[in-house]
């Protein structure tokens, strides 16, 4: 009888853990906070292992790389130390010509997960929301770039607003104002100059048909050129009649009257 009840009860907590969500930590080698503690030369050190592993490893070359871009985005960044130190991890990114599409999956992965935040812990959809602020703040700049801007329009296209416990763990452990990083796209995209005209799709006869417009103000006629017959010389001839020489013309005038 004993026994029955205790397999009664194991079924039980099994089944109370299969219908309860997990709460996960995802993908990330540190939460924020653990990050928000290391200073430049930790972080750039964790930089460093990364590259490391990623060159001696015999499998997904990578990897590490995802992992560090992961890291150093998801750490609270008001000492603007991402752009100190994300040089060497781009370059080797650029390698494996890799880096768009490492960056899409990396931002997919924390779009699902603010979206789905009640499979996860809030220290790591508080990662999740500074990993997108914090992308977004560092590529405002070329937002223009096609791959970029695709991004852009993918987080906004978006809800993604934090979660209770989410605004809870930013504001008690770091005093970091959570935002819906959504309404931030599109702020950004709101921002962009208008893209140039398609010149390349003009066609020759249009670009002939913008200089040469009805509108534009007619030409007046060429004056025409009088080509006097004078004799041959080797001067060279002149364009203005003022300037042609008429000395023996008027010679031969005078001794006509001689003459008579």
């Amino acid at each position: 009888m004993k026994t029955l009840i205790t397999i009664a009860f194991s079924i039980t907590l099994n089944l109370f853990a299969f219908l309860t969500p997990l709460k996960v930590s995802a993908g990330l080698i540190y939460p924020y906070y653990k990050l928000a503690m290391m200073d430049l030369e930790q972080v750039n050190t964790l930089l460093q292992n990364k590259i490391t592993e990623s060159r001696n490893t015999s499998g997904d070359k990578w990897v590490p790389l995802k992992e560090a871009y992961q890291a150093v985005f998801s750490r609270p960044n008001a000492d603007n130390l991402i752009v100190k130190i994300i040089s060497p991890l781009d370059q080797e990114l650029k390698l494996f010509a890799k880096k768009n599409e490492i960056v899409e999956e990396l931002i997919s992965e924390a779009t699902q997960a603010i979206k789905q935040h009640k499979n996860f812990k809030p220290e790591a959809q508080v990662s999740y929301h500074i990993f997108l602020d914090n992308w977004m703040s560092e590529s405002k700049p070329y937002a223009n770039n096609p791959d970029i801007l695709k991004l852009f329009k993918k987080i906004s296209e978006q809800d993604l607003p934090p979660s209770k416990e989410a605004l809870i763990e930013a504001r008690n452990r770091i005093g970091y104002p959570l935002s819906d990083p959504s309404k931030t796209a599109q702020k950004i995209l709101s921002q962009l100059p208008p893209p140039p005209p398609p010149v390349s799709q003009m066609t020759p006869a249009n670009n002939k048909a913008k200089l040469i417009s009805p509108q534009a103000a007619p030409l007046s006629p060429p004056t025409p050129t009088v080509t006097p017959n004078l004799p041959s010389s080797s001067a060279p001839a002149s364009s203005d009649l003022s300037e042609i020489d008429t000395s023996e013309s008027e010679t031969d005038i005078e001794d006509g009257d001689d003459s008579k």
